[in-house]
């Protein structure tokens, strides 16, 4: 097989889960399959010019984590808690020791996906260094798995992008978090989001604020109270986004300043300064921030500017991005939105394959959990290997019986006699054939090289339980005559491992629901795969015949 005719294969995924016609909105689906053919084209335009598999899939999941729409990077689900804790990973079929990398618990790296990436490519350096962040591997030795503070050193060490873990947040996805919570019943986190990390009430914090932008730093109830009308809503915080909303009490300052005034009295924060003779402020007393809690404030502005600036940026983003009706800026609780891993699978020209793949994880998951998606053989995989025959003449068999006399004529009468009743019947026995006799003249191995790389979206637990993506991968290996698509199709299609591992579950808790994408290469030819079990998958990819595909159904949308 020669490498320049080897044709590369692209498909690509944005998630499985429960769409419906019903839920996924039709000028939803119009953005999320333009998209889905925008990272399609670009990554195969890639693929054309000679890019190699595992910088073609690098890339396409790249531009999936930079997008909002979808379940990694800044589209990512929050935890429980309200943080965000990426995952991503690839694989290769050859070229490199380590095969396969993954990150987890990442928030500090805009796009995990580079990071694993750099970890697979940096493992061909040499081990032999003392450990560390100058250790062998580019620090990150000969491991395939690294998370948290670990990876994310490693990852501004390298060069990477960081960002502050603000960059995830964007509304739909805390909506999404909130309603959770609610229909969870977990008080004890909601009350949580509540809580300033400084232990200042959110009230206490907003008049705060208002104290700073006053000149001085000084401002009187009149004044506080007009800046706080002006204020319907700020997001604060220096991890997380904490919202809250002017309280209705303190917005009533055009009738009464009473209120506010007791408020500001009972707080602890705060004190009252009767203003100076040179002063033409009037004669009404402001309020100042007391010396020793201004640094709280300060910093609660600088990084509720720094929030506020990224939210109004969202909203612009809403715009470019009309997932939901325009009269809601979040999430409505009716439209989907994509719960599974997006990930790429990419064949090159020179016949290697590589699988790429990024998540959010699941919603309100436990922090410190960790999917199948940084988990080799469980939500990707990628091999290949070679298989031989002997190309072999057929003739009718010998029976060797038939050949033991003429060895006998060669021996003397009396040893003739002796030998010929020790040397046993053949007959029954055939001869196994020499080369030549089989008319070759030499043998003639016949090798040819397969391989299969997949990526799987949907319930991370059931398919770590399974190892679903190796099992495929096993399937298409041990068994006869099995390709890729049997074998996606008795793991992740309908009445397949996947679904047969929740039992009676099965439709009430998610348990047992994904899909999987892959491509065999096989004959020298590469050959896209897929199935799902679910609702729906999102997918890109462009067939036998040349034609683009993009689908989330079993039917067109």
């Amino acid at each position: 097989m020669s490498s320049s005719t080897l044709k590369p294969r692209l498909i690509i995924h944005g998630g499985a889960g429960n769409y419906t016609r019903e839920n996924l909105y039709p000028h939803a689906w119009e953005v999320y399959s333009s998209t889905l053919l925008t990272i399609h084209r670009s990554t195969s335009a890639l693929l054309s010019h000679g890019a190699t598999a595992l910088d073609a899939a690098t890339h396409a999941v790249t531009l999936f984590e930079d997008s909002p729409l979808f379940n990694c990077g800044k589209g990512a689900v929050f935890t429980r808690d309200g943080t965000i804790e990426l995952e991503a990973s690839v694989m290769v079929t050859r070229d490199f020791r380590k095969r396969g990398c993954a990150v987890v618990l990442v928030n500090k790296v805009k796009n995990p996906i580079k990071v694993a990436r750099e970890m697979l490519v940096r493992g061909e350096k040499d081990d032999s260094g003392s450990g560390g962040l100058s250790g062998g591997g580019g620090g990150a030795q000969g491991h395939c798995c690294l998370g948290g503070e670990t990876v994310e050193k490693l990852a501004k060490s390298w060069g990477l992008e960081m960002v502050d873990e603000s960059y995830f947040w964007t509304r739909r996805r805390w909506d999404e978090h909130k309603r959770g919570l609610h229909e969870s019943r977990d008080e004890r986190a909601l009350r949580q989001m509540d809580v300033w990390p400084y232990s200042v009430d959110s009230h206490t914090l907003l008049i705060g604020l208002a104290i700073l932008q006053a000149p001085s730093s000084r401002a009187t109830v009149s004044e506080i109270g007009d800046w706080l009308s002006k204020k319907a809503a700020w997001r604060v915080g220096p991890q997380h986004i904490w919202q809250t909303r002017v309280p209705s009490e303190l917005k009533r300052e055009s009738e009464s300043h009473h209120v506010l005034h007791q408020y500001l009295g009972k707080a602890r924060y705060f004190t009252e300064q009767q203003p100076q003779e040179n002063e033409i402020r009037g004669s009404e007393p402001y309020w100042t921030i007391a010396p020793e809690k201004v640094a709280h404030f300060v910093k609660a502005r600088d990084e509720g500017y720094a929030l506020h600036n990224k939210y109004e940026e969202h909203q612009e983003d809403k715009c470019r991005w009309p997932l939901f009706p325009e009269q809601d800026s979040g999430w409505d609780g009716q439209a989907y939105l994509p719960q599974g891993t997006v990930g790429c699978v990419a064949l090159d020209q020179y016949g290697t394959m590589c699988v790429a793949t990024s998540t959010g994880g699941v919603t309100n998951k436990l922090s410190g959990r960790i999917g199948d998606t940084p988990t080799i053989g469980a939500g990707f995989w990628a091999e290949e290997w070679s298989q031989s025959s002997l190309e072999r003449r057929t003739r009718p068999p010998q029976d060797l019986s038939s050949r033991i006399p003429a060895v006998l004529n060669g021996l003397s009468d009396g040893l003739r006699n002796v030998m010929g009743d020790c040397i046993p019947n053949f007959s029954g026995y055939q001869e196994v054939p020499s080369f030549q006799e089989m008319g070759l003249e030499k043998a003639e191995s016949m090798s040819s090289i397969r391989a299969v790389a997949m990526s799987g979206t949907g319930n991370g637990d059931s398919f770590l339980r399974l190892a679903a993506a190796r099992t495929a991968g096993a399937i298409v290996r041990f068994s006869p005559n099995r390709s890729l698509a049997s074998a996606i199709n008795q793991v992740a299609g309908s009445g397949g491992e996947l679904e047969r591992s929740a039992g009676d579950r099965w439709g009430e808790t998610g348990e047992g629901e994904g899909g999987i994408i892959g491509i065999e290469l096989v004959g020298g030819k590469g050959k896209i795969a897929f199935d799902f079990n679910c609702g729906g998958m999102f997918r890109c990819w462009v067939d036998d015949h040349g034609k683009e595909k993009v689908m989330v159904f079993k039917d067109e949308y």
